[in-house]
């Protein structure tokens, strides 16, 4: 029988001692405080009991991929940069609906260039990010398309928005890059499984097989039983 418990904390679990079977963790207990959780691990498993953790490894293709991406997403975001350049040319067209009057400003032509550079910039990141980033800035700039029926207010709004996705996704990457483990703290984490009273018997790292003979660092694994 399997049984779902929502809403709780890892370190502080509403269940009776000696009482589960396994532990799985995949790229999560490392978010943790490793020194809370696993004596309240040792607390519930039984005497027969097994867990296993894949973790990120700071070294991992993961973490690469991701460091990669998190770095393109900072270029979209920093300041004076593509979202400022969009937020001042909706200002300026709000101003200035007459086409002719819009198209002889200065200021505007001037944003739209910078954007223009900043797209161009964009197109020379390595695949796949370049891919991941010009999606992004396609659905962005149809706010800006011709005869779009949309307000200066609501088309504000929707930029705020796809800059809030970007956000979310450079701050869960930060946290993920925070949670890797290092070599020596992945050691460290065995030393305090083993002072749970388990029995380490698979460790290293989790290669996962791209090709016949090439693999690829998905991170650190941790088997253990009592």
């Amino acid at each position: 029988n399997v049984s779902f418990l929502g809403g709780i904390s890892i370190d502080a679990m509403p269940l009776e001692d000696d009482s589960v079977d396994v532990a799985i963790s995949q790229y999560g207990i490392e978010y943790a405080d490793t020194e809370r959780v696993l004596p309240e691990l040792g607390r519930v498993l039984k005497p027969t009991a097994k867990l296993a953790f894949v973790l990120h490894d700071e070294q991992s293709a993961i973490l690469s991929s991701m460091q990669t991406t998190a770095r393109g997403i900072e270029f979209l975001l920093r300041p004076g940069g593509y979202y400022d350049g969009l937020f001042l040319l909706d200002k300026i067209q709000n101003k200035k609906k007459n086409v002719r009057k819009l198209q002889a400003d200065l200021k505007y032509r001037n944003t739209v260039l910078k954007l223009q550079q900043i797209k161009r910039s964009v197109e020379g990141f390595p695949s796949p990010l370049k891919k991941f980033l010009m999606q992004h800035i396609t659905v962005t700039n149809r706010l800006f398309a011709k005869g779009l029926p949309i307000s200066s207010s609501t088309r504000r709004q929707s930029i705020k928005q796809r800059r809030a996705l970007l956000e979310g996704t450079l701050k869960r990457y930060q946290e993920l890059t925070a949670a890797a483990l290092s070599r020596e703290q992945y050691q460290t984490l065995i030393g305090q499984v083993e002072r749970e009273g388990f029995t380490v018997t698979e460790s290293g790292n989790f290669m996962h097989a791209l090709g016949a003979d090439t693999k690829t660092n998905m991170g650190w694994i941790l088997v253990a039983r009592r």
